[in-house]
């Protein structure tokens, strides 16, 4: 797992809202919160419904609320967020300050 661990974290990138409201759209966005991007990604990229059961029942990974989208759509061109793809998801940390 750690291979893996070590490849997400390779594959991060910075997003702005442009970029990620059509996965938002089609029901893929995920925000990650207290635990690391890379961690989220290799629970759901090797099934672990433990784990992610557990994140979506204490809030750590949750859909974006309504109020955080419409605060992003004010600036849909400012970066919010680190974000990294498992098919077909996507999950973002947002950035202070977003």
């Amino acid at each position: 797992m750690e291979d893996l661990k070590e490849k997400f974290k390779t594959e991060i990138e910075s997003a702005d809202w442009s970029m990620l409201s059509h996965h938002n759209q089609r029901g893929a966005l995920f925000v990650v919160k207290d635990i690391e991007l890379a961690d989220a990604a290799c629970a759901l990229a090797k099934d672990d419904t433990i784990s992610v059961k557990l994140w979506l029942d204490n809030g750590n990974l949750a859909k974006p609320t309504q109020e955080l989208i419409e605060n992003w759509e004010k600036t849909p061109n400012q970066e919010l967020a680190d974000f990294l793809i498992v098919q077909p998801y996507v999950l973002i940390k947002i950035k202070p300050n977003s």
